[in-house]
């Protein structure tokens, strides 16, 4: 999916954004190595937290997620986020007001390109994202989860 996004980028707008990746998944960064220009793999908190305040945004191209920590992370740093829809991240993030929720690669490269070129745009995001990761509570995130999973359940029961 990176690949694809990074390719959209290029082919649509002639734009080749500097690319940090941060994963454990230390095959998946070395598939990825020619589009990125940096990788890591994090050690501990401080270095994810360092890597996480030298991007400028994040692209979550997860496609199943229980609730999705990365995004929420990041955005309590200020980092606008580009999330495809998995599920999780829909507890906090609202499309277009705190984050960017998309389920296509040329709808992400459009997002990524005008974020990135939209100083205001850029800033109302990041202000939202970091309010919203600040009022998130664990209390309320586990609710909502949790009445999701019921649902869930409720439904795979009458089926």
């Amino acid at each position: 999916m990176l690949k694809d996004i990074l390719l959209v980028l290029k082919d649509k707008y002639n734009f080749k954004p500097s690319v940090l990746a941060v994963s454990q998944d230390r095959l998946l960064l070395e598939e990825y190595s020619e589009f990125l220009n940096a990788s890591i793999s994090p050690k501990d908190d401080s270095e994810l937290i360092e890597s996480i305040d030298s991007s400028r945004l994040l692209l979550f191209t997860s496609s199943k997620e229980g609730f999705g920590l990365p995004p929420l992370e990041c955005m309590s740093r200020g980092l606008p986020a580009i999330i495809f829809e998995c599920g999780g991240p829909n507890i906090y993030a609202e499309h277009e007001q705190n984050a960017f929720i998309v389920n296509d690669k040329i709808v992400a490269a459009d997002y990524i390109f005008t974020i990135l070129h939209d100083a205001g745009l850029y800033n109302k995001i990041s202000v939202a994202a970091k309010e919203t990761a600040i009022s998130f509570s664990n209390e309320k995130g586990f609710s909502e989860f949790n009445s999701l999973l019921n649902d869930i359940a409720q439904n795979n029961e009458t089926i």
